[in-house]
């Protein structure tokens, strides 16, 4: 009978968590996460229900993980994966500043031209900007396909640049934010190209989306083949006679195969972001003979830099404490079954020790588990538009 009443308790507060702070469910997850909790309680004692409830559940949650990662390669997963990732988008929106959604919350890095450490946030966030623009060689009329576009201040720089464009994304409230700035963002699975896409663009950018395409528990021939498709379908949204025809991404690479030291904070940060970084030169052994690499950088330290002079960005940022952040939390716990992942994700600094660390000195040499690497492929001729869209 207790079970019964604190169960319509639960589903009464979630219902009003929803309802009245504007939350998103997962809907999958949360069922398959409720299912087991229930089978956990049904194989619990009659003595200590609750404390034997939670130690089952521990043991069938860790079990399931590793048959999940034994098995995902053969196309099964116990987890929705776009719910996974609209659950990171909802966890960030929730915690994050609302200056650093708003004004420097791309997601991404900072660009610091020459070595100029000593410049603010805002002038790193505009000098990248600027240099995405003169690599993808744009001009005001132009239009960019933004695959991944997050809350879409890439986007509105193009705006301000006289360039349009269109956003993809998984993560719903992005696709909200984006009609309040009056951008045009889609819900839309950037591994695959519409018809309606088809040589629709100057040039594409994946900003950072890259490891989101591909599972950490895949094997290399698969996370290989989605690559390939990537680029392809990217290439394939391109205007042939364009001046710009290129495609651009940012993308963290894995140095190596993590050590096993490593593993559990690899673990812990891709139960957060639901993804699988690349290993180097892994997205351009995928290229098509159509396609001709013409910038390949490595900007680690802008991004893990940006992470330490401004407070609000994602990546190294304190909670500053409201009440609809509180009520966030038992919501998070009744909901995702990665709850606890995001938690130590934050509090462990999982993304500063991938770049390295939180030193607050700059340091090109840093050495790190993973790299920022920036890269843009050109169509290497005009083709016609047959050839163009094989």
């Amino acid at each position: 009978m207790i079970i019964k009443y604190a169960l319509l308790m639960a589903l009464a507060l979630i219902a009003f968590l929803k309802v009245a702070l504007g939350y998103h469910l997962q809907y999958v997850n949360t069922i398959v996460f409720w299912v087991l909790i229930a089978c956990s309680y049904g194989l619990a004692p009659k003595t200590y229900t609750v404390a034997y409830t939670f130690v089952i559940f521990v043991i069938i949650f860790v079990l399931l993980e590793i048959l999940n990662f034994a098995m995902h390669n053969k196309g099964i997963s116990l987890w929705n994966e776009q719910e996974r990732v609209d659950s990171c988008y909802q966890w960030l929106d929730v915690y994050l500043s609302e200056k650093g959604k708003n004004k420097l919350g791309d997601l991404t890095e900072g660009y610091f031209a020459n070595d100029r450490w000593d410049v603010s946030p805002d002038v790193a966030l505009k000098q990248k900007y600027d240099k995405f623009y003169e690599i993808l060689n744009l001009a005001p009329g132009m239009r960019v396909l933004d695959i991944g576009c997050g809350y879409g201040q890439w986007m509105s720089y193009l705006k301000s640049r006289g360039v349009s464009s269109v956003g993809f994304t998984l993560a719903q409230n992005h696709v909200d934010e984006g009609k309040e700035r009056g951008l045009d963002i889609r819900l839309q699975d950037g591994r695959s190209m519409p018809a309606e896409y088809m040589s629709a663009f100057d040039a594409v950018t994946l900003l950072g989306s890259l490891e989101h395409f591909a599972k950490m528990h895949w094997s290399k021939e698969k996370r290989l083949r989605v690559y390939a498709s990537v680029l392809n379908s990217a290439r394939r949204a391109l205007n042939a006679k364009s001046e710009s025809r290129r495609i651009m991404t940012t993308t963290i690479n894995v140095v190596d195969i993590y050590k096993p030291s490593d593993l559990a904070m690899g673990y812990l940060l891709e139960r957060f972001y639901s993804g699988r970084y690349p290993e180097i030169d892994e997205l351009y052994s995928q290229r098509s003979e159509h396609l001709e690499r013409v910038h390949n950088s490595d900007q680690s330290e802008d991004y893990r830099y940006m992470s330490i002079i401004n407070p609000d960005h994602f990546g190294n940022f304190k909670i500053e404490w409201t009440l609809r952040k509180v009520l966030f939390v038992p919501f998070m716990f009744m909901t995702d079954p990665f709850a606890i992942h995001k938690w130590l994700y934050h509090n462990l600094g999982v993304w500063m020790w991938q770049f390295g660390g939180a030193s607050p000195i700059p340091s090109r040499s840093r050495k790190s588990p993973c790299r920022l690497k920036w890269e843009a492929f050109e169509m290497k001729t005009v083709y016609n538009d047959s050839v163009a869209q094989r």
